[in-house]
This record gives structure tokens, C-alpha cells and sequence, in this order.
């Protein structure tokens, strides 16, 4: 792959975070209950939706135009800023209706506060936008970072004097301040209040078609939480909602970061076929070959994962992990075409498939949902795979090649981890956990010894050579 120091850079900026950050709910978990997690899990739904609209998909609008001007810089920030308001006073004026919706006392007040996030959040998105279209992406990952460590401190100390579901909120809070200031400080963008009609009407045609899929895209990946903590109870969307946060850290928050650089590297090949063919083979080969063992993996050892993070209390949310990892993976895949896709500009057609997908897939696990919580993942995995197969069939189209062919590549790719996985739970009738852990590892060394080596890594071959000498 092209770009290679800015790939690492986005992942670190993305991974330490995460890591942090889940470090911080291991924490967090000692102290605060599932019915916490469980009221900002069933925000989540209103909370995501705002914030894309409020970017309406024109931060991206910046970043795929060949030349931008000041005007259109700010422009979308006055856009941003006139809709984030809008989005918080909406949801401040609907707060007690969501409360009275899921019977949960509180609620309301949590949705006051935890909504200010948008607010702080659109002034940082032209900013941000500048730096990715910049390839600056070793800035924006430094500022995430420091961004999280405070913002964890912050936190923590909340949570471990007692403060509730207030640390969640103050994690939130601090977190998308400090990254505002410290992403207006590093980008060249210098904030105006100025706005172009003629400049908006120019990036919104992408922006909008971004929009409406992301948002189809949150109320399908939300949809679940929000049903237990309808249709069960908050502390049954907590569970949930934890469990959804480890599997969200592999099958989405690393390949956005990916996909975020990606767009910006494949955006330069899309006038020439061939390039953007060859380096979008290498991304997904690259990607799944390195994130679908680590997946089933966390599936096959959910629950002792989930009590050594967050304690014996949460082992209900084990087998929602377990089934989630799979999901993960079509997910992980689906991610990836959908990021091909946009990077030719088709967005428009991206559009139409995504409300197919997630119609198909919103009607499958709503006809589900009042069986069990588990059947409605199993739906999940289901319609993961349908939203996988409908975006390679959309790329393979675009890019005129066979569909077939990226099944077969696909398939090459899994076969390794699902021999790995099927031995793994095999052996676990016989062996103690120690032994299916020691096992597990040992294979799995092999294996990305094996991967790093075909893909060049210098580091491994130093190792090699020391190994051999």
C-alpha cells in the first residue's frame, strides 16, 4: 500500500485511543453499574444520527475536492455550527419524551448534557478536515491521544468518587473539547464566520448522499441497543452496549481509521482503473488477512475476556460478544467496499444499495426481535453478510470484474482463521482454559510471523536473521 506512514499514523491515532479508552471502562465497570452504561448505550441511536447530521457528509465534500477556497472552508463551518444547535435544542426539548419512551428515570437530564457534545463538536470538523486532506494524519492522531488521556483522567476520578453515569458524560464532554481546541490550534484553517451560498450548493450534492447513507448505516448498527432498552430493559441494553464496544474497536473503529486514509490515498487513482484495482486489492487483502483471526479469537475466548475486563458481574454480556465477533467480520469486509465505492465518487449509487441492505436487514432483525436477544444477533450476522455481499457486488460492477472472484479471494481469507477457530472450540472439550489459551497463541505467532514476513516487514526479517544466526 501507498501512503504507508500516514496508514500507520491514522491507526495509532486511532488504536491508543481506543486502548485508553477501553481501559478506562475496565476501570469504570468497578464502579459504575450496567443500568449507567446501559442509559448512554440507548442515547447512542439519537446521539450518532445528530452528529452526522450535523457534518452532513460536507467535511468529506472538502477532502475529495481537487481545489477548496477559504469561502467553502467556512462556509461549512457556519453549517455545521447552525445545525448543531438546531440538533441540541431539538433533543433538549424532547428529552423527557425519551425518558418517558424507555421508563428509565434520569434519562432525560443525561440527554441535556450528553447532547452538548454536539455543540463542542462542530467546530472541529472543518479543522479536521483540512489535516486529513493534508495527509496530516500523525497531528490528528497526537491530539487524539492527549485528548483521551486527559479526558480518562477526568473520568476515572468521577467514577471512583461516586458520581455515576456522570463520568460517561464527562468523558464525552472533555474529550470532544480538548480535541476541538488542540485540532483548531494544529490545522490551517483560520475560523470565519463568512458564508457562500454558491459554495455550499457546490459540496452538498456529495455531502447529502454521504449523509443519508451514514445514517441508514447508524440507525442499522444502533437499532439493537436501542431494542433492548425498549423491549427488555437498561440493564440488558448495558450489556449489550459493552460487549458492542469491544467488537467495535476491530471491525470498526480500526478500519475507519484505515478507510479514512484509504479514501483520501484512492480518491487520486480513480481516473485510472488499473492503479485504484491493484492498491484496493492490497487494502483488503492486507486488512482481513491481519483482523479476522483477531476476531474470532476475541469469540472464542469471550468469556474470560469479559470478566477479566470488567468483573463477574458483566458475564452476561460474554455470548453477546461471541456472537458479535462474527457479525465483525462481514461488517469489517463491508466497511471496506463501502470505502471503495465512495472513493470513486459513486455515492448517489451507494445510496440506493445501502437503503436495499439495510431495509432487508432492519425488517430481518425487527421480525426477530421478539423472540430473544440472541436471536437477534444471529439475524445480525445474517444481514452483516447480506450488507457485505451487496457492496462487492456494487464495487466488482463499478470496476467491472468478476464478483465471483472477490468471493474467492474473501473466502481464501477466512479459510485459515475458521480451520483456526474450529480447532480452538474442538480442543476446548479437552483441554482447561490455560491450555486453549496457550494453544491459541502459539498458533496465532505462527500465523503472523507467516503474514508479516509476505508482507515485507523489514523489523520481521531483522528478527529472522538474528533467529538463523
Amino acid at each position: 500500500m501507498k501512503n504507508k506512514k500516514e496508514y500507520f499514523w491514522a491507526l495509532l491515532g486511532r488504536f491508543i485511543p481506543q486502548t485508553i479508552y477501553l481501559l478506562t471502562t475496565i476501570i469504570l465497570a468497578r464502579f459504575l453499574s450496567p443500568q449507567d452504561f446501559g442509559m448512554i448505550g440507548v442515547l447512542t441511536l439519537f446521539c450518532t444520527i445528530s452528529s452526522v447530521l450535523m457534518d452532513s457528509g460536507l467535511g468529506g465534500s472538502l477532502i475529495k475536492e481537487n481545489k477548496i477556497t477559504n469561502l467553502d472552508c467556512s462556509s461549512i463551518f457556519v453549517f455545521n455550527i447552525i445545525i448543531s444547535l438546531i440538533l441540541y435544542f431539538t433533543l433538549f426539548i424532547c428529552s423527557d419524551y425519551i425518558e418517558y419512551y424507555f421508563s428509565h428515570k434520569g434519562l432525560s437530564e443525561v440527554t441535556k448534557l450528553l447532547c452538548l457534545v454536539f455543540i463542542i463538536n462542530s467546530w472541529g470538523i472543518v479543522p479536521k478536515s483540512i489535516l486529513m486532506r493534508e495527509l496530516n494524519f500523525k497531528a490528528i492522531g497526537k491530539i487524539s491521544i492527549i485528548s483521551v488521556i486527559i479526558a480518562s483522567i477526568i473520568s476515572i476520578i468521577l467514577g471512583v468518587n461516586g458520581y455515576g453515569v456522570y463520568a460517561l458524560i464527562a468523558y464525552q464532554l472533555v474529550n470532544s473539547l480538548i480535541n476541538v481546541i488542540l485540532l483548531i490550534k494544529e490545522s490551517t484553517y483560520k475560523i470565519s464566520f463568512k458564508f457562500s451560498y454558491h459554495s455550499f450548493m457546490k459540496l452538498i450534492p456529495f455531502g447529502a448522499f454521504t449523509t443519508l447513507v451514514t445514517c441508514i448505516d447508524t440507525l442499522y448498527e444502533n437499532m439493537i441497543t436501542f431494542l433492548f432498552g425498549k423491549y427488555y430493559n437498561i440493564q440488558q441494553a448495558g450489556y449489550f452496549y459493552q460487549a458492542k464496544k469491544i467488537e467495535e474497536v476491530p471491525s470498526h473503529s480500526l478500519i475507519s481509521t484505515i478507510n479514512g486514509v484509504a479514501f483520501s490515498v484512492l480518491t487520486k487513482y480513480k481516473d485510472t482503473p488499473n492503479e485504484f484495482i491493484s492498491e484496493s486489492n492490497k487494502i483488503l487483502k492486507t486488512i482481513s488477512a491481519f483482523m479476522i483471526p483477531l476476531l474470532l479469537t476475541i469469540s472464542l475466548f469471550s468469556e474470560p475476556i469479559i470478566n477479566l475486563l470488567y468483573g463477574e458481574k458483566w458475564n452476561l454480556a460474554a455470548v453477546y460478544l461471541s456472537i458479535l465477533m462474527f457479525a465483525g467480520i462481514f461488517i469489517l469486509l463491508e466497511n471496506i467496499n463501502r470505502n471503495f465505492i465512495k472513493s470513486l465518487g459513486k455515492v448517489s449509487l451507494l445510496f440506493r444499495y445501502t437503503i436495499i441492505k439495510r431495509v432487508l436487514g432492519i425488517l430481518l432483525i425487527l421480525g426477530i426481535a421478539y423472540l430473544s436477544p440472541q436471536y437477534v444477533l444471529y439475524a445480525y450476522i445474517v444481514s452483516s453478510l447480506l450488507g457485505y455481499l451487496i457492496n462487492n457486488h456494487v464495487y466488482c460492477k463499478l470496476m467491472n470484474i468478476s464478483v465471483m472472484s472477490q468471493i474467492i479471494v474473501v473466502i481464501k481469507l477466512l479459510a485459515p482463521g475458521l480451520f483456526y477457530y474450529g480447532l480452538i472450540y474442538i480442543l476446548g472439550f479437552w483441554l482447561d482454559l490455560p491450555y486453549q489459551i496457550f494453544v491459541s497463541s502459539f498458533i496465532l505467532i505462527i500465523y503472523y510471523f507467516k503474514i508479516l514476513s509476505l508482507y515485507n516487514i523489514n523489523l520481521i526479517k531483522r528478527i529472522k536473521s538474528v533467529i538463523l544466526k
